[in-house]
Order: C-alpha cells, then structure tokens, then sequence
C-alpha cells in the first residue's frame, strides 16, 4: 500500500499536508557560518539585504527587480564587483556607477528581445569553477518560475542568493505546493539559509494553522565556499 503522504498535494488530509507543509519548511531554518559574520548591504529597509560579509574572488554580481531602490546594487558595486541589473518595469536604474550595467529586460525561462535567462547568465558571467556569482532576487512572484527553471548546476555557481520570495500564503494549494517543494529541495542541494525574516509589507496568514508572512526574505549561501 502506498504512503499517503506520497499521494497528491490535494488528496491528503488537512493534518497531512500540514505535515507537507512542516516538512518543507525545516531545511529553511537559518544556520551560522563558521568565519563570516552577517550585515546589512544596502538601504536600511525595502532594497537593503542581509548576507555574509564576503565578497571575495566574486567575478559578478545580479540584481533581477529594481523599481526605485538600488541601494544593494551601488553598494556591491563600490566594493569593486560588476552588476547586472534587471528591470522591465524602468527606463534606467536609479544610480550611476561605473560598474552598473543596466538591462531593460524580464528575467524568465525563455530567452527574448525583452528577456534574460539565468542559465544563460550564469554561462556569460561566471568566471571560475567554484562559486563565483552573487544573486539578489525580487521580482513580485516570478522567482518561483525562474529557479524552477534553473539547473542545481547553474545556481551552485552562486556564493550566495538574496531572494524575496512571495505568495507564502499559497501553500495549501495544490498546483504551488509542487512547484515551491521543487525549487526549495533544488536550494538545499547546494545551500543553506543563513538568514530569514518575515517582510512586513503583506503581513501574516494562517496556512493549516501555520503562521507565514506572506512574503519572506532569505540569504542562501553556498555549501561548497562556507562552512
């Protein structure tokens, strides 16, 4: 007879995919790095992130989600590291810095006149064959897609991904519930969480008795660079 809790998301029972639910979430809990110690780069609210204070032997830098606030992205720029930004909602990026390279264009899963993949980032702007690359990710729902998309070989050239993830309130429904188990299984090959908060723009529901921010910002960081 099989495991109920390998039958489909929306036939199990309300306390089973609780269960689904928990399981998940356990690997996202945060962890301490042995060497580096954790600030704030960037503005000291919406567009500023929370990692490792590392920026060695990093060759590139992706900020995928703008709008007004580039704080994140001037800040690793000054620290020498060129930046690719993303951002089909803007005309231009709103600082100028000589190692900022401004794309108006949609990160997604097919390459266009008016889009980027990830996959085809990471083979233009790695460099090295360790970990090489920062990510920082925002982009309203889509990151879902895009690391679904992504093969655990392009994100392990990832040193550490800032990533908003939104719309936590949906997994309960069976057609997300797949797809985030998918990506989050895919990060915990390569990383760990090193930092999490719940972001306060969306508030808090309840998901079969578990409290979620709607919208919760994690630092992953790269298992095969850290300790």
């Amino acid at each position: 007879m099989a495991n109920n809790m390998d039958m489909p998301f929306e036939l199990l029972s309300p306390q089973e995919q609780q269960n689904k639910i928990l399981d998940l979430l356990r690997p996202l809990a945060p962890v301490k790095s042995e060497k580096y110690k954790k600030i704030r780069v960037g503005s000291p609210g919406d567009g500023g992130y929370v990692q490792l204070d590392d920026f060695k032997n990093i060759s590139h830098a992706f900020s995928f989600g703008i709008s007004d606030n580039d704080s994140w992205d001037l800040e690793v720029a000054k620290r020498g590291i060129p930046v690719e930004q993303f951002d089909h909602s803007i005309d231009c990026a709103p600082s100028s810095h000589p190692l900022l390279n401004f794309h108006k264009k949609m990160i997604a899963t097919a390459a266009g006149p008016d889009t980027a993949t990830l996959p085809d980032l990471v083979r233009e702007f790695s460099k090295k064959t360790t970990p090489d690359l920062l990510l920082n990710i925002d982009i309203e729902g889509a990151e879902w897609d895009v690391f679904d998309d992504a093969s655990s070989a392009d994100l392990n050239k990832f040193a550490q991904i800032c990533c908003e993830f939104h719309n936590l309130e949906n997994l309960s429904h069976p057609g997300f519930f797949p797809k985030a188990k998918r990506v989050f299984d895919k990060l915990s090959e390569n990383f760990v969480v090193v930092h999490v908060h719940g972001n306060n723009c969306c508030g808090i529901r309840n998901v079969h008795n578990i409290s979620l921010p709607c919208v919760i910002e994690f630092t992953f960081a790269n298992k095969n660079r850290y300790a």
